[in-house]
């Protein structure tokens, strides 16, 4: 036989009841803007890196004909990044041609950046910014120093 319960009984139990589902609807309510806020953190942070090796060099001005040199370029995925980013570089010198083979691609990939100086280059000291921008308007940028001499 089951106890009868009072008046005083049913009132507690009632309120301990609704106390629960007012808990439960507000610990959804907060987990689930957490859950879109962070979703969104992390959606949006979907990138790739760049980086360049060596970082600075010097490169000789021929007499004639030209010198070269060359730069490995990494573009390394963040989080998922799956859109086609594209090379290049700035500013651009008198008498130095640069070239990125290939010229972009879909991270994780490499690419080789040969410089080539010919005679008509003035000697100088330049940061050049080697830019990587992906379809979706993603930019990352990486510094090289170059040194003709």
């Amino acid at each position: 036989m089951l106890p009868r319960l009072g008046e005083r009984g049913v009132e507690p139990l009632v309120m301990k009841l609704l106390a629960g589902v007012i808990f439960f609807g507000l610990a959804l309510t907060v987990g689930v803007a957490l859950y879109t806020q962070l979703g969104r953190g992390i959606s949006s942070s979907t990138a790739f890196q760049l980086s360049a090796e060596p970082s600075s060099l010097r490169v000789g001005i021929p007499e004639n004909g030209e010198n070269t040199a060359t730069v490995r370029i990494s573009v390394t995925r963040i989080a998922g990044y799956d859109k086609t980013v594209f090379l290049s570089a700035t500013p651009s010198l008198p008498g130095v041609f640069l070239q990125f083979s290939p010229s972009g691609g879909t991270p994780d990939f490499y690419s080789t950046l040969q410089i080539r100086v010919t005679p008509s280059a003035s000697p100088a000291t330049v940061t050049l910014t080697l830019r990587a921008r992906g379809e979706d308007g993603t930019e990352r940028t990486c510094p090289l120093d170059l040194k003709l001499e």
